[in-house]
């Protein structure tokens, strides 16, 4: 057997259409760009920010991870999703509580 080359021309196939676009007018399409361009902006009044208050309190942070039971990471969960609280601070929430009732 003789390898012969594939010619996709012998197939008889119709030719793949060529669009033709419609000329459009490159000035009004760039005089248009450029007008957006050049749009007067508002200019809003500047307010001064407010100076965040100062507390005499400084808190430091430590990292800490721990190892829960599933079932009590999963009712943890859906407690913080339920309250809308986040579970880092309804636990600190707790610690504290427990440390006032001391």
């Amino acid at each position: 057997m003789s390898k012969e080359k594939f010619n996709m021309g012998n197939l008889g196939l119709p030719a793949k259409p060529q669009v033709i676009k419609p000329a459009t007018d490159t000035q009004t399409i760039l005089n248009k760009a450029v007008e957006d361009i050049h749009k007067p902006v508002e200019v809003k009044e500047f307010i001064k920010p407010t100076e965040p208050q100062k507390e005499d309190k400084v808190v430091q942070i430590k990292k800490m991870s721990m190892d829960l039971p599933f079932d009590v990471y999963k009712e943890l969960k859906i407690y913080a999703a339920q309250s809308g609280e986040n579970m880092k601070d309804y636990i600190v929430r707790l610690i504290e509580q427990d440390k006032k009732n001391r």
